[in-house]
């Protein structure tokens, strides 16, 4: 029993280690993201929270967060969300629009309307890492970048 409870303090207090939790929402039923941007320190762990606000049906308003590579330019980033976005409509629906890509560094699931999903993950090194939906197309306009600085 005591060994329990210590692993329960392990696994929800880490260890004393902050955790730092962004919400990202859609803009209600517009295709695009409320939280455009966000910015986090390399080395720091992050819990992202899609919070999917939108109404409707879910086979039209369900939504998730897929973190890119960083890539230097903005061309570059360009390219990266334009490679991933086709191989997520070609993945289609039986896979949840979420292709297996070399340039995805994660994800949280789908969330239908009034859902959320989330992930935590350790932020990577230093550079801008775009994010998108990767949903039925969305990612044409479900857009955003995530910021990681150095400590």
């Amino acid at each position: 029993m005591r060994f329990a409870l210590i692993a329960m303090i392990l696994v929800l207090g880490g260890c004393g280690k902050k955790i730092h939790t962004v919400y990202i929402q859609p803009d209600y039923n517009e295709l695009k993201w409320k939280t455009e941007s966000f910015t986090v320190t390399s080395g720091a762990t992050v819990k992202i929270v899609m919070d999917n606000i939108a109404s409707g049906i879910s086979n039209v308003m369900s939504h998730n967060v897929v973190v890119l590579d960083k890539r230097d330019t903005a061309e570059a980033r360009e390219a990266l969300i334009q490679d991933v976005g086709r191989a997520a409509t070609e993945a289609g629906e039986e896979r949840e629009f979420f292709p297996d890509h070399p340039g995805i560094l994660l994800r949280t699931p789908l969330a239908g309307p009034g859902l959320k999903t989330e992930v935590v993950f350790t932020a990577p090194t230093p550079g801008d890492y775009p994010y998108i939906c990767t949903f039925a197309g969305h990612w044409q306009t479900m857009r955003g970048i995530m910021h990681v600085t150095t400590k």
